[in-house]
């Protein structure tokens, strides 16, 4: 079964709203930025040359790193010479793809550090326009920079805050989203399972959650929305 295209209030669909005078239905810029800011992958969208036009905070982070991306006459590179003529090559598929006016399968791309740096994983795909012409410079490429190494956390504190959670609640719950076992986040908390088992129930009943698994996709939403803890 197709899923159904998101609508407006009027009724057309979505992105046929913002598409129209977008300063006027979504004039402020700066709170998209703020947004996007705000999220823990790295965007860097490129124009049809390759050359960098926008990133948000997290890809300034990870690129001003030097290990294994960096940036270099305005283009992309990285520390390896193979790893940057993959990078490259699916830059270039991504942009013809665009030139179409298609938008394509992602690809991905798994770049190694040169030293102790962790590696970056690399989605790159076409940038989808409404608009038949592509004017020079405009976004036609966008990448998606992920750290297989860094991993969401949420802050118990957070969670004290957005579900009224007790501070022996939102300890484990925490612990249990980050990827440890219940008597594993037990041991650390140096508390008995049954106690664990007693904060989990509770955890679950505050936070409208009926399993473990549910919980922790519920947590890991949240760091994701930008109440993260590295």
């Amino acid at each position: 079964m197709s899923m159904p295209t998101p609508r407006s209030a009027a009724g057309v669909p979505l992105h046929e709203a913002l598409s129209h005078e977008p300063r006027a239905r979504f004039g402020d810029v700066l709170a998209l930025g703020f947004v996007l800011d705000l999220l823990p992958v790295g965007i860097v969208l490129l124009d049809g040359y390759g050359r960098l036009g926008w990133t948000n905070r997290r890809a300034q982070e990870r690129i001003a790193e030097g290990d294994p991306l960096l940036v270099r006459d305005g283009r992309l590179l990285a520390r390896s010479h193979r790893d940057t003529l993959a990078l490259h090559r699916l830059v270039e598929r991504a942009c013809a793809t665009a030139r179409r006016g298609e938008v394509g399968e992602p690809e991905v791309l798994v770049v190694s550090p040169a030293g102790a740096g962790g590696r970056v994983v690399v989605v790159g795909r076409a940038v989808e326009r409404l608009e038949a012409a592509v004017a020079a410079g405009a976004a036609q490429a966008v990448l998606f920079l992920s750290d297989p190494e860094h991993q969401l956390r949420a802050s118990p504190q957070r969670l004290r805050q957005l579900f009224g959670l007790t501070p022996a609640e939102s300890d484990l719950t925490a612990l249990l989203a980050s990827g440890c076992s219940l008597s594993t986040a037990a041991d650390q908390l140096a508390i008995t399972t049954e106690s664990a088992r007693t904060y989990l129930k509770r955890a679950l009943s505050k936070t409208g959650t009926r399993r473990q698994a549910e919980l922790v996709r519920l947590v890991l939403s949240v760091a994701t929305a930008g109440a993260s803890e590295t």
